[in-house]
Order: C-alpha cells, then structure tokens, then sequence
C-alpha cells in the first residue's frame, strides 16, 4: 500500500462525512474528495467504487466552472478503463482531455492523459502512434 497510514476508502468517508453520492456543500471541494477516494479505492484495487468517485469528480467540476479539473479526472477515469481493457470508452476521454488540458496550460496533467493514450494505442498495435505520441512528451 502506498499511503503510509491504513485508512480505508469507507472510514475516510465517514471521517469527512462523505460518501458516494454525497453532499458537502461546496462542489468544488466535493469534487477534489470524490477524487481522493477515488485514488484510494484504486490503490485498494476497487475499481468499480474508484470509477463512480472519479466520474461523480468528473461531473461536479463542471458545475462550478472547473472544466480544466474536469478534464484531469476524466483522465483519471480514462485510466481505470485502459488497465481494464476498456479502451473504446477511454480514448475519447483521454483525447479530450488532452485537448482541454494542453490548451489551458496544465502540461504536466495532459502528460499523464497522453501516457495512457500511448499505452492505449499500443494495446491495439498501433505502435507508431504511439512512439509519435509518447516522443512529443
């Protein structure tokens, strides 16, 4: 486990008082714990639970024009489906957040999509995409 302290997704969750679906009162906070739980439950290998944190993330940020943050879940979540093999469901995700994140200023978040659209590229063999891709980093 990479966290230095135990602390399951569900106790985190009742410390914070949120939980899956939850309300904190202020979107923009409530979507950057959705995310944390999200990379908690993925750490812990749940990714069905690290899925719906990452989109509930995903969908709040925009709400409260965070569309830059927006797309850097998506990323996360683009992420999930590569390791899943989900890669139709996550190229257009990884793509668009490229697009948004590269066009706001945020290169080193866009670096991250960009790794896994190369990974996902060579997943279908398209290796020179993916080496034209990965040297542009």
């Amino acid at each position: 486990m990479l966290n230095p302290v135990p602390v399951s997704v569900g106790a985190l969750s009742r410390v914070t008082g949120y939980g899956k679906g939850g309300e904190i009162g202020d979107l923009a906070s409530q979507a950057r714990v959705a995310n944390n739980l999200g990379g908690m439950a993925y750490f812990d290998g749940q990714w069905a639970e690290t899925l719906e944190y990452y989109r509930e993330a995903s969908e709040a940020s925009p709400r409260v024009g965070h569309f830059v943050g927006a797309a850097g879940f998506d990323g996360n979540i683009a992420e999930v489906l590569v390791n899943q093999g989900r890669v139709a469901e996550a190229e257009p995700l990884l793509r668009n957040a490229s697009r948004v994140l590269r066009s706001s200023g945020s290169p080193w978040v866009a670096s991250f999509a960009e790794m896994q659209l190369g990974g996902l590229l060579s997943m279908r063999g398209e290796y020179g995409a993916a080496e034209q891709l990965l040297l542009g980093l």
